[in-house]
């Protein structure tokens, strides 16, 4: 079994589309965070993969201010139905929680991609992928996505 490969969100393999606001503190992976306030299909995060699994970890804002509906995302990996997260409603922060988990995957590639709701008052902060790449063995380049 392949150990999994996590992806902080500014790495060059994650393409993003639209405004994203770039930011991030601790405890996030690696202090970073993308975030995005509006919606639509231009506004999207994209990530290619070959492996059998893939889950996308983000930071949940608290409830105040502007925040008070909490944000909403939409996954999709293949062009298979769209999964849809909902964050819970927290007065504190919460750190490192997983918007999507696609479950078992067929091995080989595949396409993920994330896309904020519509109407959306707050900011869905994505902070890392993690996924479980094909075979049983990896290059040194892929270890360092």
């Amino acid at each position: 079994m392949s150990t999994p490969i996590i992806v902080d969100d500014t790495s060059m393999s994650i393409v993003y589309t639209g405004f994203w606001l770039i930011a991030g503190t601790y405890p996030e992976y690696v202090n970073t965070t993308h975030g995005a306030m509006t919606a639509g299909s231009s506004l999207q995060a994209r990530f290619w993969f070959n492996g059998t699994h893939v889950a996308v970890y983000g930071t949940v804002p608290a409830a105040e201010g502007l925040n008070l509906i909490p944000p909403e995302s939409m996954y999709n990996v293949d062009q298979l139905p769209t999964s849809t997260y909902m964050a819970p409603s927290s007065p504190t922060v919460l750190y490192s929680q997983v918007f999507y988990d696609s479950g078992v995957l067929e091995d080989g590639p595949h396409e993920l991609v994330i896309t904020p709701a519509v109407n959306q008052t707050s900011t869905v902060w994505l902070d890392y992928l993690e996924y479980v790449p094909s075979g049983p063995s990896m290059s040194v380049l892929q270890r360092r996505s």
